[in-house]
């Protein structure tokens, strides 16, 4: 995995919220959906140790879910992690 990737579904209030995040910073993602992917969403609760959705990882770091983003967002951070020099 590299830059930012989200793993979400298509509708999922969060996931969206997520989506709109990265876009209201500019910042390029790849968004891949669980919707029917039953192995796929096994293999990501076990890589996050989370069972919610959307999960997020920057550069190859987990950040977590949409509340974590935000978070990040409010620190000033993202957009360093996202776009690092």
């Amino acid at each position: 995995m590299s830059g930012t990737v989200i793993y979400g579904t298509r509708a999922g209030p969060f996931c969206i919220a997520a989506r709109k995040l990265l876009r209201e910073r500019g910042i390029e993602f790849e968004d891949v959906t669980l919707d029917g992917d039953v192995a796929l969403r096994n293999d990501i609760r076990s890589q996050s140790k989370r069972d919610t959705v959307p999960q997020i990882w920057i550069a190859d770091q987990h950040v977590g879910g949409y509340s974590d983003l935000r978070a990040l967002d409010m620190r000033g951070e993202l957009e360093s992690l996202a776009n690092p020099s």
